[in-house]
């Protein structure tokens, strides 16, 4: 056998590994993270019919439990809130959700936008590795090109996608090998609630020298102006009534922090423009009760089931206008 033969099938026998083991391992995670997987699938691959969607970060993930919203309004709800999306990669989400929705797009949109959500990160995807699978997403796809990410590379050389998993998802598949699955009961139709007391943890703390950050004049950056006027009209073209929501915050820490009225003035100011309901929840009674809080930023279960009966409740008024 010639050495130009050897070579040849030496790197078949590679690719055929590879596309193996990327197959496997991906089936592996799949079966263990079998909720995370759902919510992505229903975001960026299903077409299942839903009356009310629930769009942003973990503040929408954390606090709207469509079981509540459901068994209130009589609606089929789904929370497609992520971990740390931000204005701009919300924007992509709505936009592949809608391509398999086209036919079928939910009633209303509820979009919760607050100073985090205006504030964007440098990269577009915060973990472009959960959505590998999604390449076949035109709005997915073309938002890995925009990070300079090559698509096709991935769908020629798929085990490539290892070398952007963190521990977590490694570990995730080698536990759905081994027939494990993680299952939370608080985990339902995309929502996380979380079962925890209070924490007076600043998992978003800023100092300098020690000393809490002086408070710098909110700038509104043009990415992100462009990319809620992207969700706005998106839901103009597909009839979808999309709602502001300013959800809890924990005694006004916000506030304490940042330029958080020039934020509200910006949200209030763009939903009267576009003719756009704001919901806004910054200062419910509910917001001074520790017991409803897991941190300054986040409601634990406690306080996602009340507030999620508050949410329900105010948008039933808004129907009754």
């Amino acid at each position: 056998m010639t050495a130009a033969k050897r070579l040849i099938i030496i790197s078949i026998s590679i690719l055929i590994l590879g596309y193996s083991i990327a197959w496997v391992a991906e089936k592996g995670r799949r079966s263990y993270s079998a909720q995370e997987t759902e919510k992505l699938d229903e975001t960026l691959k299903n077409d299942t019919y839903h009356e009310i969607i629930f769009l942003g970060s973990s503040r929408i993930q954390n606090h709207v439990s469509p079981k509540i919203v459901d068994s209130l309004l009589k609606v089929n709800s789904y929370n497609l809130g992520l971990e740390c999306v931000r204005m701009n990669e919300t924007a992509v989400l709505l936009k592949g959700y809608l391509e398999n929705h086209a036919k079928n797009p939910p009633q209303k949109a509820l979009l919760n936008i607050d100073y985090y959500a205006l504030t964007l990160k440098e990269k577009l995807l915060h973990y472009p590795a959960q959505y590998f699978p999604y390449l076949n997403n035109k709005a997915m796809r073309a938002a890995f090109e925009a990070q300079e990410y090559y698509p096709l590379l991935y769908d020629a050389f798929p085990f490539l996608v290892f070398s952007e998993y963190d521990d977590g998802r490694k570990i995730a598949s080698l536990q759905g090998l081994m027939g494990r699955k993680y299952y939370d009961k608080d985990m339902y139709k995309g929502s996380h609630l979380y079962e925890v007391e209070f924490s007076p943890v600043d998992v978003l703390e800023e100092k300098v020298n020690g000393k809490p950050k002086e408070k710098k004049a909110f700038v509104f950056v043009p990415k992100a102006k462009d990319a809620l006027n992207e969700i706005i009209s998106l839901c103009k073209q597909h009839n979808i009534q999309l709602i502001f929501v300013y959800s809890p915050y924990h005694k006004g820490y916000i506030d304490k922090k940042y330029d958080n009225e020039r934020v509200l003035t910006i949200i209030d100011s763009t939903a009267k423009t576009h003719n756009i309901p704001f919901l806004r929840h910054d200062t419910l009674a509910m917001n001074q009760v520790e017991a409803y809080f897991r941190d300054f930023t986040h409601l634990n279960k406690k306080g996602a089931l009340v507030y999620s009966a508050r949410l329900a409740e105010d948008l039933k008024k808004l129907e009754n206008k």
